[in-house]
């Protein structure tokens, strides 16, 4: 159960990797350990207790003696909010603070511009908030550095990760009295163009570039019209490619 007077939650993001990044889909799957901390009124006297300080409890509600979890979901989701991030054990210190580790996937929309393609760069973000409680409720609060951890992040092998940073936002929406807090976590990526370079850039302007040694073919040859067509047909060959 909920405290009276609301929880204040700490809401931060630990980035493993990059699973996969679709553009046509517009969905992004990443690893992630997703970090709650908060004060609950579950404490007790170490002194009492064999100077035992911490405990790990339950929070999987399908077995008893759980405890009492922040309902965050992923509002930009592109699947069932949640599923793939586990329900671990939370460990609780003597003095009531909580704090809950579930790694797992989760799976994102984000719209990607492809004005400059291979040489773009895309900012998506991660929506979190609660879905039943309200800001006086559950008050969302960042660390006061930035709250994503890259410490562990693997890197991805078409793209870099350049930017990010954490937004926290309280909105009243139409259907309720009160304001609700979220927390955005952006991320900026930028992508790796040398495989495009090698590939279809350079083939390309190698192939465009024969058109001008059609004027080198002498023009009673009869070779000069079928020279320029076959360069032009391996030039959508690549356009197809891309």
């Amino acid at each position: 159960i909920i405290p009276e007077n609301g929880t204040n939650l700490t809401l931060s993001l630990a980035l493993r990797a990059f699973n996969n990044i679709d553009q046509i889909d517009g969905s992004i799957n990443m690893n992630i350990w997703l970090r709650y901390e908060w004060n609950s009124d579950i404490y007790w006297d170490i002194n009492k207790f064999n100077n035992i300080s911490n405990i790990k409890l339950n929070t999987y509600p399908e077995i008893d003696n759980f405890i009492w979890t922040p309902d965050i979901y992923l509002y930009n989701t592109a699947e069932k909010p949640m599923a793939e991030l586990d329900l671990p054990y939370a460990s609780i210190n003597n003095n009531g603070n909580v704090f809950w580790s579930r790694p797992g996937l989760i799976k994102s929309t984000c719209i990607f511009n492809l004005t400059y393609f291979p040489f773009d760069q895309q900012t998506c973000k991660l929506k979190f908030g609660s879905w039943a409680y309200d800001g006086g409720e559950i008050f969302l609060n960042t660390l006061e550095n930035n709250s994503i951890d890259i410490s562990n992040y693997q890197e991805h092998e078409e793209w870099n990760l350049v930017d990010y940073e954490t937004k926290k936002n309280s909105i009243k929406y139409s259907c309720c009295e009160n304001p609700y807090h979220d927390i955005e976590f952006y991320y900026t990526i930028r992508r790796k163009p040398q495989y495009y370079q090698l590939n279809i850039i350079v083939p390309t302007f190698a192939t465009a570039t024969l058109i001008i040694l059609t004027l080198l073919i002498p023009w009673n040859s009869g070779e000069r019209i079928s020279f320029a067509v076959t360069v032009l047909l391996s030039i959508i060959v690549f356009l197809l490619i891309v």
